[in-house]
């Protein structure tokens, strides 16, 4: 389904999997999470992490991920990074990238900053898809200095952004 790019058939079987006798697992919501993201249905994905609160699967940062990605937004993006906190799951680089371009497509690049601060502060290694969208963040936002400062930042610790 997700490759398929058939979300709605995704959560059609999910459902199912309640009613038949059969059980929902970490993967099967997972991939349902992924397909919603893979097709921009982040209210989709948002249902998938709230329905995770009543069920007694364990949740993992892989569904919240896939929840960023989704999203798009970078209020929602940076709620879904605490709601993962709050949960006691431990973001990650994907994470952090996922919530960074939510940020650059919005032109929220402080938040994009506030990001990259909190990702030097739980040691998280940045990445050259960091790099990308964090300089292009500031960029959008006419943020010059800014995104000069990160390219060179960057290219010091051997990430060259594109």
């Amino acid at each position: 389904c997700e490759k398929g790019r058939r979300w709605d058939k995704a959560w059609r079987l999910l459902a199912c999997m309640g009613t038949d006798e059969l059980e929902a697992d970490t993967i099967t919501r997972n991939a349902a999470t992924s397909a919603c993201e893979k097709n921009a249905r982040w209210e989709s994905a948002l249902m998938a992490i709230a329905t995770w609160q009543c069920s007694k699967l364990e949740q993992d940062i892989y569904a919240i991920n896939a929840a960023i990605s989704a999203s798009g937004r970078c209020l929602q993006a940076l709620n879904l990074l605490d709601f993962a906190r709050d949960i006691q799951l431990r973001t990650d680089t994907v994470s952090c990238n996922a919530a960074i371009t939510a940020c650059e497509q919005d032109r929220s690049w402080l938040y994009t900053m506030a990001i990259l601060q909190g990702m030097e502060q739980c040691s998280l290694q940045a990445d050259l898809l960091t790099a990308n969208a964090a300089v292009t963040a500031c960029e959008k936002a006419s943020a010059w200095s800014s995104s000069i400062l990160l390219h060179r930042a960057f290219h010091g610790r051997g990430c060259q952004p594109d």
